[in-house]
């Protein structure tokens, strides 16, 4: 099912309440698509993008313009700056385009979503179709792997993705046009949103594997949401041993053994959030007491105060800045679960 995000309805996800004593513990993909096209593709900026740690799209951005890196950072980082808004639209266009590509929109939408009439900005379906052309220009990989996939669906009827999943278009042997030009379009978005979707899915069973065995807490999933996983659990269990391991299994799970292929080239990385309610996605904070998330008197100011603290820390360090921690969450499980 999907589930309206709360900048389209505010309301729906409050209403979905964790039982009583437990908390929301959900995990999602970052930027999975992006990855998987980066991976699929072997488009340099973006992996180089996603290797060094980058925002992608103004990685993209930059590399258009062929513009300084850190000024470009700076610039976007501040509000007062005099080209804040330069880059930020320019950030917002390059993410339009490459997620437009992935879902498989037209330039007629495309335009749509560049333009902004508030600030006096329209591009026509014809500027939009000139902007796509010039990224498959300057990404050369990105269009060889979208030329491929199109030369594969007309002789076979189908895309595959990387999990062996296929999507059959039958639609680009008729004879309406606009039919076609949609089966082509998703030759980027069918091996991303597909193969991020089943990522999701098997990194769930290697998770509850672990926990059927003993190896992790019992986390009852609710629900997934293509590339979200929706837990409840005690709130004792949400530390940063529960926490690195899930990350650590997800960001590059066991595909090679059963199913024949591996991404090492980019991390499939994603982020953490807690939550009384499915819309309150409170960003996890290492070493908090996530009991108090329960009491009456607990502060959503006070919690985004503590964040700030571990803001900068990347998930990645955590057995390097936490490693008695992670030894004493997980022995104290242990010794708990055997009893």
């Amino acid at each position: 099912q999907q589930i309206p995000k709360t900048s389209v309805d505010p309301n729906i996800k409050k209403q979905l309440i964790a039982p009583k004593g437990r908390l929301y513990l959900a995990y999602d993909y970052s930027q999975a698509e992006l990855r998987m096209m980066a991976h699929l593709s072997g488009d340099e900026t973006y992996l180089k993008a996603f290797r060094e740690g980058v925002d992608p799209h103004l990685a993209i951005a930059i590399n258009k313009y062929h513009a300084d890196p850190a000024e470009a950072i700076a610039a976007y980082n501040d509000e007062q700056h005099p080209d804040y808004k330069l880059w930020k639209g320019r950030r917002k266009q390059a993410k339009q385009i490459a997620f437009g590509l992935i879902y498989g929109i037209g330039p007629g939408l495309l335009a749509e979503k560049l333009s902004d009439p508030k600030e006096g900005l329209v591009v026509t379906k014809d500027e939009a179709k000139q902007i796509m052309d010039e990224f498959f220009e300057e990404h050369p990989k990105i269009k060889k792997f979208k030329d491929k996939q199109e030369r594969f669906l007309r002789k076979h009827g189908y895309y595959r993705q990387l999990f062996g999943t296929k999507r059959r278009l039958p639609e680009i042997w008729g004879d309406d046009h606009e039919q076609q030009a949609y089966a082509i379009r998703l030759g980027l978005n069918f091996p991303c949103q597909g193969a991020a979707a089943n990522m999701t899915n098997f990194g769930s069973v290697l998770i509850y594997w672990l926990m059927r065995q003993g190896k992790l807490p019992r986390m009852e999933e609710c629900c997934t949401v293509h590339d979200s996983v929706y837990q409840y659990t005690l709130p004792q269990y949400i530390n940063v041993w529960t926490v690195y391991t899930i990350w650590n299994i997800l960001r590059n799970p066991s595909t090679k053994h059963y199913f024949g292929f591996q991404i090492d080239d980019v991390n499939m990385s994603m982020d953490f959030s807690i939550g009384r309610t499915m819309a309150e996605e409170l960003p996890f904070i290492p070493l908090y007491d996530y009991r108090k998330m329960l009491e009456p008197n607990f502060s959503v100011e006070e919690y985004m105060e503590e964040h700030r603290k571990y803001k900068s820390l990347d998930i990645s360090e955590y057995p390097k800045v936490f490693s008695k921690e992670i030894k004493q969450y997980e022995q104290q499980f242990i010794q708990e679960h055997t009893r």
